[in-house]
């Protein structure tokens, strides 16, 4: 079962929320503003993109949902690199397992 526009924009929303958690500082306030003004995919790219870059820990369960988040989409899309490489993007994640 795809999941619809609604689904996505709120399942981006959550992942922002949990990883803007442990990263404060990283992500700019600018990705709520764009999240506030419908840009899910721009927000998602950037999350792709600064998970990646500065190996910020994530749950096999959270790595689980970005990967289903990219994979929303069809490619290419558009001036959004991390989510045109996916690939590459999912294979470099800092997935921590709970001890």
């Amino acid at each position: 079962m795809s999941m619809d526009e609604h689904e996505f924009m709120d399942r981006v929303d959550d992942l922002l929320s949990a990883v803007q958690q442990r990263a404060p500082g990283v992500f700019a306030s600018y990705l709520s503003s764009a999240a506030r003004a419908g840009e899910h995919g721009l927000v998602l790219d950037s999350i792709a993109c600064t998970l990646r870059e500065k190996n910020i820990p994530l749950s096999p369960e959270e790595a689980a949902e970005l990967r289903e988040l990219l994979y929303y989409f069809e490619l290419p899309v558009d001036a959004l690199d991390s989510i045109n490489d996916r690939d590459a993007v999912l294979a470099s994640l800092n997935v921590v397992r709970a001890k």
